[in-house]
């Protein structure tokens, strides 16, 4: 732009918009910004400062939100650890099972490892049967050679008969129930 042309009050108005922009904090910047565009071979070491400030600050930053995020990652490791030590030595499971038990904390929603290995170890038990005593039944010999001679008839009559016996004797307080 060339001043050519204008008349020294336009000049003027000119300059006085200029030194107003340049003098006023809220403007300043945003002016210096718009010379360097416009020019960028021009030196403003104010402006320049501010990018190398904002760009040191920027790996700054970086630098320490990297830590901070190795940090996290440290403590939460170190709880982790915790966590399964504390599983292990209450001895609700062995080392060989923290795999399992992990895989049971996130299919269940858990976080603590001593809470979930207690409720891994109850799982288990209630999952595995118990041992059944079966009860062998053998039909006494009276009883089979009955039901060889008389069939499933020889074999009510002497139920019945049984059971009138048993009447018989708890009326007259020879046995009682328990």
């Amino acid at each position: 732009m060339s001043l050519e042309g204008m008349s020294d009050d336009d000049v003027r108005a000119l300059a006085s918009l200029a030194k107003s922009l340049g003098d006023s904090p809220k403007t300043r910047l945003g002016l210096m910004q718009l010379t360097k565009a416009l020019d960028p071979s021009v030196s403003i070491p104010e402006l320049d400062t501010l990018g190398t400030v904002a760009n040191v600050k920027r790996q700054m930053d970086e630098r320490f939100s990297d830590l901070e995020q190795k940090n996290q990652y440290k403590e939460l490791e170190e709880r982790l650890y915790a966590g399964r030590r504390k599983a292990v030595s209450a001895g609700h499971v062995k080392d060989s099972e923290i795999d399992d038990l992990e895989k049971f904390m996130l299919e269940n929603g858990m976080a603590d490892h001593e809470k979930a290995a207690q409720h891994f170890s109850n799982a288990r038990k209630l999952a595995e049967p118990a041992p059944q005593a079966q009860a062998k039944y053998e039909m006494p010999r009276d009883h089979l050679a009955l039901f060889k001679q008389k069939g499933m008839t020889g074999l009510n009559e002497m139920i019945r008969n049984n059971a009138v016996q048993d009447l018989r004797d708890l009326r007259m307080g020879k046995s009682s129930i328990s």
